[in-house]
């Protein structure tokens, strides 16, 4: 049973995290800060998200790697082609499979390209997927666009496996995962229903659940933060929704603090809720960023409707850690993921 909790946010009235953050140009959007400080719920967490109440208890996070956007970050190309000694953004998702034979599909793959289970309208494309040519990114002064457009009458067949938009998305799976921590986005949402801009995380061993739901935006003047897992044999989950009425007017950040014991979650600094971390979620994760048309979470697009390209404004995505992590690279040619525990 999905269990959720309302929580209105009143966000210049409670403890606030500290940052510092590094000095750009002006004109440019500010890069990730190199360090948080972050404050702790007076109570331990439950086992669905609940509401959490700042002690003046903290934990301080230091910047381990953040996409910052500064320019078009190198995608991985799906050609078997190495990518640059930092690795590559990919695309697409990593844990695709196919329906009938169980097995994790390639680059131009229909799993890899949005979440059929949710029969979402959308197709995640990049300037190579098929050689189509179609760029749902573009960054201009330190900030990345992720632009949804209403596909092509050309491209609405088989090209896009039957979606009617196509949209970005952003996984450092190829790049960079990491075991607890404190992981942020800093981003500006699109206003408008029928979409879904999502920061979110999954593990490495490509398992599904566990999932880590950083900032979900399934209704207008709403936010969801939340975890997927598995108990008794099925697929469970619980969300803390956060009304806030001005999610579509600036730059605002999201983030959840990972530990062994909880997850807690946090807008703009401000902690709104906490939910025990669940067993299969001490493993690394991988972040990624999208934005979604469609489905069965926000309801469907018909195709003579009357819509409009969204954008979603995303100033970097970062991983902190409150400590010393061992750190490996993957000595694959093209995989240059580096995992952090």
């Amino acid at each position: 049973m999905k269990h959720t909790l309302l929580v209105t946010a009143l966000l210049g009235l409670h403890l606030s995290a500290q940052s510092q953050t590094r000095v750009k140009p002006p004109g440019e959007a500010p890069d990730a800060p190199t360090s948080h400080r972050l404050f702790l719920p007076t109570t331990p967490a439950g086992p669905e998200c609940m509401k959490a109440v700042a002690s003046s208890d903290f934990v301080s996070v230091s910047l381990m790697h953040a996409e910052d956007f500064n320019e078009l970050p190198e995608l991985a190309k799906g050609d078997g082609k190495p990518c640059g000694e930092l690795g590559c953004l990919a695309p697409h998702m990593d844990g695709g499979k196919n329906r009938d034979t169980g097995l994790h599909e390639g680059y131009n793959w229909p799993s890899k390209r949005r979440q059929q289970g949710a029969y979402e309208q959308q197709t995640y494309v990049d300037p190579l997927f098929k050689g189509l040519g179609l760029q749902p990114f573009s960054v201009k002064d330190g900030i990345l666009s992720i632009t949804a457009r209403r596909a092509a009458d050309e491209h609405t067949g088989d090209a896009l496996f039957g979606g009617v938009f196509t949209s970005g998305l952003l996984s450092t799976h190829q790049r960079y995962a990491q075991q607890y921590g404190y992981f942020e986005i800093r981003a500006k949402l699109p206003s408008g229903a029928d979409q879904l801009p999502a920061f979110w995380m999954l593990p490495i061993d490509r398992s599904w659940p566990p999932e880590i739901d950083i900032m979900e935006n399934m209704v207008e003047n709403q936010i969801s933060q939340g975890s997927h897992w598995v108990a008794n044999n099925a697929s469970k989950q619980s969300s803390c929704k956060t009304s806030f009425p001005k999610y579509d007017e600036g730059m605002h950040t999201y983030g959840a603090l990972w530990t062994p014991e909880r997850i807690v979650y946090y807008i703009d600094n401000v902690l709104i809720g906490q939910i025990q971390t669940k067993p299969a979620q001490h493993q690394p994760f991988y972040m990624m960023v999208n934005l979604a048309i469609g489905g069965n979470y926000v309801g469907f697009v018909g195709r003579t409707d009357p819509w409009y390209p969204r954008t979603m404004e995303v100033d970097y995505i970062a991983a902190y850690s409150d400590g010393a992590k061992n750190c490996t690279k993957s000595t694959d040619s093209v995989n240059k993921m580096m995992t952090c525990k």
